[in-house]
C-alpha cells in the first residue's frame, strides 16, 4: 500500500498544472477556507490519493503530525474515508497525501468532501473519464521512413503520449526499457477521437542518443513497443488552453475546489501493444531478433 502511494504522489508531483509553491494567500483567510486539494481519481488504479494542504497564511509543505481532517469520497453506493500519510519528500519536506483502496468506476460523477477540526469544509465534484479505446494500425514505410498510426477513440482529452520501447542489445546491461515522450503530436480527429503518428525510424535514432550506443556497431534488437497516454476529461483544459507552469501555481486560476483552493480532476493511462514485423522493423533501423 505505500509503495502505491509513493507511486501516485509522485505521478501527481511530476504533472506541471499539481505543482506547488510558497505563494501568499491572503484572500483565502478572508474567505475562511480550510484546505487546498491536488490529485486526480484514476478509474484504472484501485488506489487514490491526494495532496492536501491546510490553508495558512504562506502555503507550504506540510508539518510532521496528522491533520485531523475528515476527507471522503462520495459517489453512486460509495463512502469511502481517505487516511492520512505523511510523505518526507526527497528535498526534505513533509506532505500530507490522503489515500484510500479504493477504485473508481468510469464516466460517474463523485463528491470528495473535506472538513477540518473547526468544521470548515471544502469539497470538488470530480467526474471520471469514460473507458476509451487505443487502436494501432500496421506499421508501414520505406527505408528510414516507417511510421504506425495510432488512435484513441471515445477519449475526451487526451495528454502526454510516448512510446516505450523494450529492446536489446549488445552492451551493458544488455536490456533497456526507454520511454519516447510525443509532445504535441496529438491531435483531434473527429468527435473525442484523437490520432498520432508513432515514428519508428526516427525514435531509433532517440534510443541511441539516450543509450549511448552507436549505429552499425551495436544493434537493437526491439523485443516489445508500447503506446501510452493518459486519458482525462475536459476539466484539465487550463486557462488560456496552455499549461504554464508560472501561471497555474497562483491560487484559484486553475481551481475547482468549491471554498478551497487546488484542482482535482481525473484520468488514466490507457496503453496498447504491438511489434510490427521482422521485415518491416529492418526499414526502420532495428536488428533482426
Amino acid at each position: 500500500m505505500r509503495t502505491t502511494v509513493r507511486y501516485l504522489v509522485l505521478l501527481l508531483l511530476t504533472t506541471p498544472l499539481l505543482t506547488a509553491c510558497e505563494e501568499a494567500v491572503d484572500p483565502v483567510l478572508e474567505g475562511d477556507m480550510p484546505f487546498s486539494l491536488y490529485g486526480y481519481l484514476d478509474p484504472g488504479q484501485d488506489v487514490q490519493a491526494l495532496r492536501v494542504y491546510p490553508i495558512d497564511p504562506i502555503l507550504e509543505m506540510g508539518a510532521p503530525e496528522h491533520l485531523g481532517a475528515d476527507i471522503r469520497l462520495r459517489g453512486p453506493s460509495t463512502d469511502v474515508a481517505l487516511r492520512d500519510s505523511i510523505i518526507l519528500f526527497a528535498d526534505g519536506e513533509y506532505g500530507h497525501v490522503f489515500y484510500a483502496r479504493f477504485q473508481p468506476d468510469f464516466a460517474t460523477t463523485y463528491r470528495i468532501d473535506a472538513r477540518d477540526a473547526r468544521g470548515r469544509e471544502a469539497f470538488v465534484n470530480v467526474r471520471t473519464p469514460a473507458k476509451a479505446e487505443l487502436e494501432l494500425d500496421t506499421a508501414t514505410g520505406v527505408l528510414g521512413n516507417v511510421r504506425m498510426p495510432a488512435r484513441f477513440i471515445n477519449a475526451e482529452q487526451v495528454l502526454s503520449p510516448r512510446v516505450v520501447y523494450s529492446f536489446e542489445s549488445t552492451r551493458a546491461p544488455f536490456a533497456w526499457t526507454i520511454p519516447v515522450v510525443y509532445g504535441d503530436v496529438i491531435r483531434r480527429d473527429g468527435q473525442d477521437t484523437w490520432a498520432m503518428t508513432v515514428d519508428l525510424s526516427r525514435d531509433i535514432g532517440v534510443l541511441y542518443a539516450v543509450t549511448g550506443l552507436q549505429p552499425g556497431t551495436d544493434p537493437i534488437v526491439l523485443n516489445r513497443m508500447e503506446v501510452q497516454a493518459f486519458v482525462a476529461t475536459s476539466d484539465w483544459t487550463p486557462p488560456g488552453g496552455r499549461f504554464d507552469r508560472d501561471l497555474l501555481v497562483q491560487p484559484g486560476v486553475f481551481s475547482n475546489v468549491e471554498n478551497g483552493f487546488g484542482f482535482v480532476g481525473s484520468g488514466y493511462v490507457e496503453r496498447a501493444r504491438a511489434l510490427p514485423d521482422a521485415a518491416t522493423l529492418r526499414l526502420a533501423g532495428f536488428a533482426n531478433q
